[in-house]
């Protein structure tokens, strides 16, 4: 195999690092171990592409399979400190099962909700939560399966009447190409923050899941006495475990798994 790893999609910058000749692991798996004097630079928050190609023996190349993942080790320095915000109600401007945007239970976050097709050009989702809060970070999962409903230019707002908005300048995307966004923002607080669609690809936006948070420390919770089970959980990155493949070639199913030795 081949494997070629960048900062960019064109892999050409001076972060460029490539291996050839690398030995089939296995018949289901290959890894390769990047190199401790090419460790991968910048570290911080920085987007990673990286492709790999089958070479058989007689040297015939298959076509690249090309994925990419977004690495920020500043987030592992330390805990958090953030809390999820309890949402009250959501209402949204056209389609059914707003309710699916806040069912944090659902496994792999597989409903969704979505505008009703077709539509007005802008759609919109509002999230009340009874009273001010503070909000500094949102995550939001659009469409995992496919591009189809991702959305494409966005930008949170908020209000305290539900009535005037302003634009939060730190929540502004565009030309999104994700279904994945985690928004870190200068700490905004309010009553109502909305989402306003101004773009998507396909014929309607999708949201399969949202969460607001605000700065805090969750309490830690009193274990029982006796023995018990600890259950820990997390399918909030859309998938469940069997389904992380992005991109496929000829030999090739490429999937990000990040190990730090």
């Amino acid at each position: 195999y081949i494997f070629q790893i960048d900062t960019v999609p064109d892999f050409d910058s001076e972060s460029f690092i490539e291996y050839k000749d690398i030995p089939e692991t296995n018949e289901y798996i290959t890894e390769k171990q990047i190199k401790k004097n090419d460790a991968l630079s910048p570290l911080g928050k920085t987007r990673y592409y990286w492709r790999a190609r089958a070479v058989d023996e007689a040297g015939n190349k298959g076509p690249w399979g090309q994925t990419r993942f977004f690495l920020d080790t500043a987030s592992d320095d330390a805990f958090m400190n953030l809390l999820r915000i309890p949402v009250e109600e959501v209402t949204v401007s056209s389609g059914q099962n707003p309710k699916n945007i806040m069912d944090l239970d659902d496994p792999g976050q597989s409903t969704f909700w979505l505008s009703s097709p077709p539509g007005d050009p802008l759609q919109w989702i509002v999230f009340d939560f009874g009273k001010t809060e503070e909000v500094s970070r949102i995550w939001m999962l659009s469409a995992p399966s496919g591009k189809n409903g991702r959305l494409k230019n966005f930008v949170w707002q908020w209000s305290n009447d539900n009535r005037t908005w302003t634009d939060i300048p730190d929540a502004a995307v565009q030309n999104n190409d994700t279904f994945r966004n985690i928004i870190e923002i200068k700490s905004v607080s309010a009553r109502y923050f909305r989402l306003l669609i101004k773009d998507w690809y396909g014929y309607a936006p999708q949201i399969n899941a949202i969460i607001l948070y605000s700065p805090g420390i969750p309490e830690v919770p009193e274990p029982p006495d006796g023995n018990y089970v600890l259950i820990i959980g997390n399918q909030m990155n859309g998938f469940t475990f069997s389904e992380l493949g992005l991109e496929g070639g000829w030999g090739v199913n490429l999937i990000s798994t990040l190990r730090e030795e």
